[in-house]
Order: C-alpha cells, then structure tokens, then sequence
C-alpha cells in the first residue's frame, strides 16, 4: 500500500513536469493561470493511480 501511494506521487510529479516540459500551451497556461489546475491534475492522477493500483491488487490475487 505504502510502495503504490509512493510510486503514484513520483508518477505523478513525473507526469506534471514532463507536461510543462513538452507542451508550450502547458507553459502558457501556466504563466497565466498559475500552479492551481496543475495540482488539481496532480491530486486527480494520483487518485486514480491508487485507485487502479488497489483494483489490481485486489481483483488479481
């Protein structure tokens, strides 16, 4: 549990950073609108991560 909240917060960071890296409409939209929909995004992709990560563990056993 603890290792897939852990892996989805680096993925997550990852995904965030990559975004803002290769999208210049990220960049801009960034500029204009600042950090908040960015960890809107973070938090959303994060839960779905656990979500997915859990649903695994529990229906591949």
């Amino acid at each position: 549990m603890i290792k897939s909240i852990i892996r989805a917060l680096f993925s997550g960071v990852l995904f965030i950073f990559l975004l803002l890296l290769l999208s210049e409409e990220a960049r801009n939209d960034y500029k204009q609108r600042g950090l908040k929909p960015f960890i809107y995004m973070f938090l959303v992709y994060v839960a779905v991560y656990i979500f997915i990560g859990l649903s695994i563990n529990v229906f591949c056993k």
